[in-house]
């Protein structure tokens, strides 16, 4: 009994509203329309303190109805993004995604088709609130929209999904097959961009590919290419591959006078005239890039450092007993690239080891450096003490050198 009665009160609800009101100005009869659905039409519904706001409204109602349609039938962008492009309030994301999607010139994009210009009928009346006096105005849209508009809207958004998959496996292949520093900001930023906007598993393809990005940034180098006194030869690489750069570099020396500096290739050549520059160590070129958020500088040495190599231990050694490691931090303190060859140590728990090495160092700084050994040593112990050499060579003369490790700290770590 309650729920009839409830019935019954929902259906007499617009009438008891209405009561409350008088209608003291319409655009005419009013039509059959308003007050229900028609087939292949959107009735939208406004009130509010003036015509244009109560028109404004009506024309809202009309969008997030068709909105409501659209998103039952589209599954991958979210059902805000939909509100948002059809109801026209953009955010950050919202248009950036119409910007991805821009249709081609000449082409109708159907997502802005919603307009006012398409309106069939309406209809508004004046009204006056019987007690308070306060006047409101009403308005209603007859708006048409039938199964082939929701089915041109639903296809824009499918053809809206596969323009941005498309982009999505270019800043992939981008991953694989660059050549320039610049192809890989772009694909951080586009990246970027579409991340934001998937909510289906190519969120986390963009996510992964976006690190790989990152990471191929951060690990642009500096390479020597065969320099010669007054001559420096060098490349931009991404592990071992040639990368080019728009970046205009800055080259200088502390003594010597760069007379030209040839970037039309990938393997750039600075020419220098080091006359006046006295015979002392620390003589050099030096070329700066601003590369993504790091700055790379490499120093080309001549004269007394040109062929100079040399490396430390840095630090504590380091024993995984978990994986058979032992971690060696260097120090290499000149420029020229050194090829490690063979590391001897032997500890005061009774071990040695000799073991051959084919690791390179190829620039002046820090490198931590992995010896996968052949025997587990004490994982009781927490540390030991060792001593031995690590023999290591320049890898442009061939020249080789050894590094005593005496009496040196070996921390055992998990």
């Amino acid at each position: 009994m309650i729920k009839k009665y409830l019935s019954v009160l929902l259906l007499l609800l617009p009438s008891l509203l209405l009561a409350q009101y008088k209608v003291v100005d319409e655009s005419g009869k009013k039509p059959k329309w308003v007050a229900g659905m028609q087939s292949g039409y959107v009735i939208g519904l406004g009130t509010a303190g003036t015509m244009e706001e109560a028109r404004d409204k009506a024309m809202n109602n009309v969008r997030e109805q068709i909105t409501e349609s659209v998103a039952v039938h589209v599954s991958s962008v979210s059902k805000d993004m939909v509100r948002e492009i059809m109801m026209g309030n953009k955010s950050s994301i919202s248009s950036e995604y119409e910007r991805l999607t821009a249709t081609q010139t000449g082409k109708r994009d159907y997502l802005k088709g919603i307009a006012p210009s398409r309106i069939d009928a309406s209809y508004w009346e004046k009204r006056k609130h019987k007690k308070s006096k306060a006047i409101s105005y009403f308005y209603a849209i007859k708006y048409p929209f039938n199964r082939f508009d929701l089915d041109e809207l639903v296809k824009e958004f499918e053809r809206k999904d596969a323009q941005l998959t498309k982009l999505l496996n270019q800043q992939i292949a981008i991953t694989e097959n660059f050549r320039t520093v610049e192809e890989l900001k772009q694909c951080v930023s586009s990246l970027q961009k579409l991340i934001p906007i998937f909510i289906d598993e190519r969120k986390s393809k963009a996510e992964v590919a976006l690190e790989k990005c990152r990471g191929l940034l951060n690990s642009v180098y500096i390479k020597d290419e065969g320099s010669e006194p007054g001559l420096v030869r060098y490349s931009l690489n991404i592990g071992s591959r040639q990368v080019s750069s728009a970046e205009q570099p800055k080259i200088g020396s502390n003594c010597a006078q760069i007379k030209n500096v040839d970037l039309s290739s990938p393997v750039v050549k600075v020419r220098y005239d080091f006359e006046n520059c006295y015979e002392e160590p620390g003589n050099h070129v030096s070329v700066t890039y601003r590369v993504y958020r790091k700055t790379l500088n490499k120093k080309f040495y001549f004269g007394a450092d040109a062929d100079n190599f040399e490396i430390n231990l840095v630090g504590d050694l380091k024993y995984n007993p978990g994986h058979d490691e032992i971690v060696l931090r260097l120090e290499s303190v000149y420029d020229q690239p050194v090829n490690l060859e063979l590391l001897e140590l032997n500890g005061q728990l009774g071990w040695n080891i000799s073991k051959s090495l084919s690791e390179r160092i190829d620039q002046k700084g820090m490198k931590l450096i992995t010896v996968r050994i052949d025997k587990t040593l004490d994982d009781k112990a927490s540390n030991d003490i060792v001593s031995g050499y690590l023999h290591y060579s320049s890898a442009k003369s061939g020249e080789k050198k050894t590094l005593r490790i005496y009496r040196s700290n070996m921390v055992f770590t998990e």
